[in-house]
């Protein structure tokens, strides 16, 4: 069944809310969590606990906030402990640390109620607050101003989706036929050398950039994308859009179905699936064939 353009919207995209239902979930999650630590910082100051407890209690609040309690010289430590957070959360990001927040905002707080004296300061409470209400706010005007522009950009979307729908079928190419589907010289030398690259002896990494082993530099993503690559360069090519995008996705052109292109593709399936399974025998379970360098 045809779809009008101009009524293609993704459901996922609503004025009422900022972000999904997945990512709201962990957001009420985690507003929970901050809310119970809150809660627990603020008794000390309640009910008038030693300092030491109300300058740790404050420091739950935000990563070192337990500094202002302290006051004096101890304040400077409370930008100092930010930025360290903000390292902390890049190093979690970046390297998988995830230890790295925990370990900043609980240990400032817990310095924090180390280094307090007799009396915690007076005004430190309210600065605390005043600065967790300050962020509060930025961040949400911020994402409201983020939602604004998404939305404006989904109506020039939407009023430009049946332009570039037309366009896409004028200029994609028809769909060729099996005995045209030949790759060219280049596309068979580039496939030639990723085979030899994952086909040399076990041990060798002759071919690859040896960088460091951090995220994208690291071995594992190129060696991982050579069956990808691979099967893509195999795969035939699209075919010419003929009709205009269905219900299933609003934002990809679906060919119609070919009955005989899935049986073919069921039995190369199953086939690979005997080969690697291996021959069987009388009263034995299926042996799994291994693979061996050389």
């Amino acid at each position: 069944m045809a779809v009008i353009p101009g009524d293609i919207a993704q459901p996922f995209i609503r004025r009422e809310t900022t972000v999904g239902p997945v990512t709201s979930a962990r957001h009420r999650r985690n507003a929970m969590i901050y809310a119970a630590m809150c809660i627990l910082g603020l008794l000390p100051t309640l009910f008038g606990m030693s300092p030491e407890m109300q300058a740790a209690g404050l420091g739950l609040w935000i990563p070192g906030g337990g500094f202002l309690a302290v006051g004096g010289w101890a304040i400077l430590l409370f930008p100092v402990t930010i930025a360290l957070f903000a390292v902390a959360v890049f190093a979690w990001f970046g390297a998988g640390m995830v230890l790295a927040p925990i370990i900043v905002w609980l240990g400032a707080a817990l310095l924090a109620g180390h280094m307090v004296a007799e009396q915690t300061w007076l005004l430190a409470p309210y600065l605390v607050a005043a600065t967790v209400a300050g962020i509060g706010i930025y961040a949400y005007q911020r994402n409201r101003a983020r939602k604004t522009a998404e939305l404006a950009k989904l109506e020039a979307r939407k009023r430009s989706l049946g332009t570039a729908i037309a366009e896409a079928i004028e200029v994609a190419a028809p769909r060729p036929t099996i005995a045209e589907r030949e790759l060219t010289p280049d596309d068979l030398a580039a496939l030639r050398y990723g085979f030899d690259r994952a086909l040399q002896p076990v041990g060798q990494m002759n071919g690859y950039e040896k960088v460091d082993q951090f995220q994208t530099s690291a071995l594992r993503p190129g060696i991982s994308s050579l069956p990808r690559q691979s099967g893509r360069s195999l795969a035939p090519p699209l075919p010419r859009p003929r009709d205009p995008p269905d219900t299933r996705s609003p934002t990809r052109l679906h060919a119609p179905a070919d009955p005989a292109r899935g049986a073919r593709r069921g039995r190369r399936r199953r086939a690979v699936v005997r080969w690697a399974r291996g021959p069987r025998s009388p009263g034995r379970c299926p042996r799994r064939r291994r693979f061996r360098a050389g």
